[in-house]
């Protein structure tokens, strides 16, 4: 067989004759199977671990400067429109989606201690 050739030289890994798991005895499609999807096989467990290490890591970067309030949740980017003219958004980790930065001096804020962009410490100062 070629083509069993061909994969065979590409992708390495073991053969039918080589590869029994508790007595089973894998094809080589098994095999190839495995193979490809290795990469792309996440368990839930892995991606809610992910979430929430991200999650940690943003509340520990971003916080109101006057309440100290961390950030509760992700920024989300616009990217465009789908075929069904619905909006296709991506999550920004690198910015807190429930804080503001001031327009003076240039600092996290909530939404409770910021009003037209500019927050309750710098409103005192003006």
């Amino acid at each position: 067989n070629s083509f069993y050739y061909i994969i065979r030289v590409v992708a390495p890994f073991k053969t039918v004759s080589h590869n029994k798991i508790k007595g089973v005895q894998m094809s080589w499609k098994d095999d190839i199977n495995r193979y490809l999807d290795a990469p792309y096989i996440k368990t839930e467990a892995a991606e809610q671990a992910e979430l929430n290490r991200r999650m940690v890591e943003l509340k520990s970067k971003f916080w109101c400067h006057i309440c100290n309030t961390s950030a509760k949740k992700p920024a989300e980017k616009y990217v465009g429109m789908n075929g069904d003219y619905s909006s296709i958004y991506q999550t920004d980790w690198s910015n807190p989606g429930d804080l503001t930065k001031c327009k003076n001096c240039d600092k996290w804020t909530c939404a409770k201690d910021i009003h037209r962009g500019i927050c309750k410490l710098c409103a005192k100062r003006l």
